[in-house]
């Protein structure tokens, strides 16, 4: 009888064909409304239409007067122009009542409607008062210090595109439409299963083997960062119905993300439990990576099923390579981009044939220059520190087998919060440090 476990490992997949594999079997989840205060972090559905113009009248932009230009033509500090107050101050939210006429003026403050007849405001600093008279001092020309009728969105114009991510650049804009709901695509609701003999949940006292389970909390946690909804089902054990149990309460969400249990091994039998599963699919199970060898890709009915390397370090990277990447097209949200930081490598860097490696790097700083030394990190896939310590990435092709030491380099950091540190001490371990 022949072994599923093996079968994926006789020709691992490269991270290209396995991507483009996944493009073709998914699906857009779909479609909500959203009360506009709750769309914060969501995808816009649809295009979003003006139906007012910003601003809806000709306001002004000073406190000041509103005049008719051509009255302040060639008025300076020497030889002012005098015009005649009207009497009115207009202010925000009152429509003026009277009509601006060549000699006249009005007050005015700013964000006020500036009243007909007036084509331009003259700042309250260049004037004065003299009885019922405003000095002018300085020459206003039409339009000056005035924000016309739909100068800054115009009826009809496309203010929010289908499939942007919607921020607070976005809810600014649409605030002044006074939107109270908006089409967005569905957030994600992923199931998160841990597997594993040894895995225990934090707060029960650790028995000799036993390990805390830290990557069904390192997974939701990356989930909610990229806006979706995770549910921790359970850490199941080694068991084939244990994980069926679990696997079949999960695929009444959106996508399953199951970690361990993913290798070759003797434990590892969760590639056996998908394959006898009703409607299943095995797209992939080994990819031509380092860390992240282990990944199964599968399809149970219409649901997408990832199967994540039980070590900490290694289920992290092939989230973002495998389960992002879904995650983002089920969303219609663009492919991630990866900004990147120039560096030099410290030292040789070696890497195995055939594989795409992901190697941790800490980053120092190298003087006052803008280029960084990147030093691996060489603690295994196995140890959380490995990704926690880290300040970025050096993605290194299957082809290359070797960096040499002061090659330039580019890292993909972590986070945009992260600091590279200024010194960086090598050695053994030592409390004093």
């Amino acid at each position: 009888m022949e072994d599923i476990r093996m079968r994926g490992f006789v020709k691992r997949h490269s991270l290209e064909e396995v991507i483009e594999v996944l493009k073709k079997r998914i699906k857009i989840i779909g479609k909500v409304k959203l009360p506009f205060d709750k769309s914060l972090g969501d995808v816009f559905a649809e295009d979003v239409i003006s139906d007012r113009n910003v601003p809806s009248f000709n306001r002004s932009t000073r406190d000041g007067y509103a005049v008719v230009a051509a009255d302040t033509f060639y008025a300076d500090e020497v030889n002012p122009i005098r015009l005649i107050f009207n009497g009115e101050k207009i202010i925000p939210g009152v429509p003026p009542k009277t009509e601006i006429r060549e000699g006249y003026c009005s007050e005015i403050a700013t964000g006020s409607i500036v009243p007909r007849g007036a084509n331009a405001i003259v700042m309250i600093e260049d004037t004065d008062i003299e009885g019922k008279e405003v000095v002018v001092f300085k020459p206003v020309v039409p339009g000056e210090y005035i924000m016309h009728a739909g100068s800054d969105i115009m009826t009809g114009e496309v203010i929010a595109r289908q499939d942007g991510i919607i921020s607070a650049r976005e809810t600014a804009t649409l605030s002044t439409q006074g939107i109270r709901t908006l089409k967005v695509y569905k957030k994600p609701v992923i199931a998160v299963i841990s597997t594993g003999d040894e895995i225990v949940a934090p707060g029960r006292k650790l028995r000799e083997g036993e390990i805390y389970d830290t990557n069904s909390r390192a997974i939701s946690d990356l989930l909610i960062e990229h806006g979706c909804i995770p549910k921790f089902m359970r850490i199941a054990k080694d068991d084939y119905q244990e994980i069926k149990s679990a696997l079949d309460d999960s695929l009444k969400y959106d996508m399953v993300l199951i970690s361990g249990g993913t290798s070759k091994g003797t434990g590892d039998i969760c590639i056996n439990v998908i394959e006898d599963m009703k409607d299943s699919e095995i797209i992939v199970h080994g990819v031509a990576m380092k860390p992240g060898k282990p990944v199964i890709l599968a399809r149970i009915g219409k649901k997408p099923v990832i199967g994540l390397p039980g070590f900490p370090t290694s289920a992290v990277i092939a989230f973002h390579q495998f389960a992002l990447p879904i995650i983002r097209s089920m969303t219609a949200q663009p492919a991630e981009s990866k900004d990147q930081i120039r560096a030099k490598a410290s030292v040789r860097i070696h890497s195995p044939k055939g594989l795409q490696e992901f190697c941790l790097v800490n980053l120092v700083k190298r003087g006052n220059s803008e280029i960084f030394s990147a030093y691996p990190i060489t603690k295994s896939s196995g140890s959380i520190t490995t990704f926690s310590y880290a300040d970025g990435i050096l993605e290194i092709p299957e082809n290359q087998e070797m960096i040499e030491k002061d090659s330039y380099i580019k890292i993909i950091p972590m986070s945009n919060t992260i600091k590279p540190s200024d010194l960086n001490i090598i050695g053994s371990q030592c409390v004093g440090l």
